[in-house]
C-alpha cells in the first residue's frame, strides 16, 4: 500500500519553502513582461508589434508549458522539473541580453525562457500535492501567494536593476535570479509517494491507453461540447483584451509623462492585487448562494466598465494606479474558478480534456493581444483606442461565459449525471454521490445518490481508501489520482491511515 507518512511533516516544510521560492521567481518574471517589454523597445528601436512578440511569446509558453512540466515530473521528479526550469529560464535570458536583434530576443527570452518558466510553474504546485495531504491547499496557497509578493518586490527592484545596468545588464540580472531555481529544486527531495509512483508499473499501460483511438475521439466531443466552446473562446478574447494592456502599461505610463520606476509600481500593485483578487474568488464560489459562471462574468463586466473609462482618468498618476488596482483584481480571478466551472461543465473524468482546450484558447489570446495592441499603435492609432478595443474584447468575453449558462442547461444531462466513483474496498454496497453538474444541494441529494458494486479486487495493494466531504467512504487508485495531481487537477488527500 502507497504510504504519505512523511506528508504535513518535517522535510515537506522545507519543500513548502522551495516551492514558495520558485513562485516568488517566476511570478516577478512572468507579471514584468511589460518592464521587460519597455527594455526591448529602448533597446533595439523596433515597432511596438514587433518587439510585442517576445513578451507574448513568453506569457504563452509560461501557460502552456504543463504538458511539458508533467512529462519531466512523471519520467524523473519534481526536483529535474523545476532545475530544468532555471536552466532553460537562465540560458533563455542570458542569451537574450547577447541578442543582437529582437528577432533573436522572440527565441531566447520569449520561447527559451517562456518555456523554462512554464516548466517550472506547473512542478511548483505538482511538488506541494506530493507532500501535503490535511493541508494541502493551504500549503498550495502560501506557496501561490509567493507569485504576488515576488511581484510586489521585484518590479520596482528590477527596474533599479535596468536604471543602473542598462538593458543588457538587465538581461543578465534576470538570468542570474533564474538561476535560484536550482537550489529551490535541490530542495525538492521526492516524497514517499512521488517515489511511489516511479515504482508503479501500472502507470505505463494508463499512459499508453490515454493515445487511444477512442481516447481521442472522446476528446474531441469535449471539443465540441457547446458550454466548453464558449467557455473556450471566453478565455481566448480574456486572454486577448487582457494582455493587450497589460504588456504595453508601463510603456503607455512612460508616454504620458511618467517616470519608468513610477511605470514599474503599475505593475507591482498588478500583481500583487492579482493574487488577492484569487483568495477572494475562491472564497466567494465557496458560498452557495454565488453561481460561478455569473462571478466569473461579472468579472470580466466590471473589467471591461473600467477599461472604457480608463482613459478619462489616466492623465494622473493616481488615475493609473487605481486602474492597475483595478487591473489586478479582475484580472486573477478567472483562473482561481476555472476548473470548477469546468468540472460543473463536463464532469471530472473530462476535466484534463477541457482544461486543455481552455489553457490552448488563452495562450493564443495571450499572443494575439500585445502584438494587436502593438499594430495598433504603430499603424497610425493610439494606446485609448487600443484599450477601447481591448474592453470590448474582455465584454464579449463576458457575454460569451454567461452564454455557457444557456447551453448547459439544455446539455447538462450529456455529462452532467456521470458517476464518477466506485467505492468500498471489501465488495459491500455504499451511497456515494456525484457532485457535478447539480445546481443546489438539494438537488444533489435527490438525484445523485448511488448504490455501486465494487469492481475492484479486495487483495490489490493500489487502491485506498479517501476521505471525502459527500461519500462515506471513497475507493481510489493511486495510478489515477496521481495522473490527475500531473494535470492540476484537484484531488482529495490520500488517507492511508485505514
Amino acid at each position: 500500500m502507497t504510504s504519505m507518512h512523511d506528508a504535513d511533516k518535517g522535510w515537506s516544510w522545507i519543500v513548502l519553502f522551495a516551492s514558495f521560492g520558485s513562485f516568488v521567481i517566476n511570478g516577478s518574471l512572468l507579471y514584468g513582461i511589460g518592464i521587460v517589454n519597455v527594455a526591448l523597445l529602448e533597446q533595439y528601436d523596433e515597432p511596438l508589434w514587433t518587439t510585442a512578440w517576445a513578451a507574448a511569446a513568453f506569457a504563452a509558453l509560461t501557460s502552456i508549458a504543463g504538458p511539458l512540466s508533467s512529462y519531466i515530473v512523471d519520467k524523473f521528479s519534481c526536483r529535474v522539473a523545476i532545475m530544468t526550469c532555471g536552466l532553460l529560464t537562465s540560458v533563455g535570458c542570458l542569451s537574450a541580453s547577447f541578442a543582437p536583434s529582437i528577432h533573436w530576443c522572440v527565441v531566447t527570452y520569449g520561447i527559451i525562457a517562456g518555456t523554462g518558466s512554464g516548466i517550472g510553474y506547473t512542478a511548483a504546485m505538482i511538488v506541494i500535492g506530493f507532500n501535503f495531504r490535511k493541508i494541502r491547499k493551504l500549503a498550495m496557497s502560501i506557496a501561490v501567494a509567493g507569485v504576488g509578493i515576488g511581484v510586489f518586490v521585484f518590479s520596482p527592484v528590477l527596474e533599479i536593476v535596468r536604471d543602473y545596468y542598462g538593458n543588457r545588464g538587465f538581461f543578465i540580472i534576470l538570468a542570474g535570479i533564474a538561476l535560484h531555481q536550482f537550489v529551490f529544486g535541490a530542495l525538492c527531495k521526492p516524497s514517499s509517494l512521488e517515489m511511489e509512483r516511479h515504482k508503479n508499473k501500472g502507470m505505463e499501460s494508463s499512459d499508453k491507453a490515454s493515445f487511444s483511438w477512442p481516447s481521442i475521439r472522446q476528446n474531441c466531443d469535449v471539443y465540441m461540447h457547446k458550454p466548453i466552446l464558449c467557455f473556450s473562446l471566453s478565455m481566448l478574447m480574456y486572454g486577448i483584451g487582457t494582455y493587450m494592456i497589460f504588456v504595453h502599461l508601463p510603456n503607455y505610463s512612460i508616454q504620458k509623462g511618467f517616470t519608468p520606476f513610477q511605470a514599474s509600481w503599475l505593475i507591482s500593485v498588478c500583481g500583487l492585487f492579482t493574487v488577492v483578487s484569487r483568495i477572494l474568488t475562491i472564497m466567494a464560489s465557496n458560498n452557495d448562494n454565488i453561481d460561478d459562471i455569473i462571478l466569473y462574468s461579472g468579472l470580466f463586466g466590471s473589467l471591461a466598465l473600467g477599461t472604457f473609462l480608463f482613459p478619462l482618468y489616466s492623465s494622473a498618476f493616481a488615475g493609473q494606479m487605481v486602474f492597475s488596482i483595478m487591473l489586478g483584481t479582475y484580472f486573477g480571478g478567472c483562473y482561481a474558478i476555472m476548473n470548477s466551472i469546468s468540472l460543473r461543465l463536463v464532469g471530472l473524468k473530462h476535466l484534463a480534456a477541457a482544461t486543455g482546450m481552455e489553457l490552448l484558447c488563452c495562450s493564443l489570446g495571450t499572443v494575439i493581444g500585445p502584438v494587436l495592441s502593438g499594430a495598433i499603435v504603430d499603424h497610425g492609432g493610439t494606446y485609448e483606442q487600443a484599450f477601447m478595443i481591448a474592453a470590448f474584447c474582455i465584454l464579449i468575453g463576458a457575454a460569451l461565459g454567461m452564454a455557457t449558462v444557456l447551453f448547459y442547461a439544455s446539455n447538462s444531462s450529456h455529462y452532467g449525471s456521470e458517476i464518477d466513483i466506485v467505492i468500498d474496498r471489501v465488495g459491500r454496497k455504499c451511497e456515494a454521490e456525484s457532485i457535478f453538474g447539480i445546481k443546489s444541494r438539494e438537488e444533489k441529494y435527490k438525484k445523485s445518490k448511488k448504490n455501486l458494486k465494487n469492481l475492484a479486487d479486495p487483495k490489490s495493494n493500489s487502491l485506498l481508501s479517501l476521505s471525502v466531504e459527500n461519500a462515506k467512504l471513497w475507493t481510489i487508485n493511486v495510478d489515477d489520482e496521481i495522473h490527475k495531481l500531473l494535470r492540476g487537477e484537484e484531488i482529495q488527500y490520500i488517507d492511508d491511515s485505514s
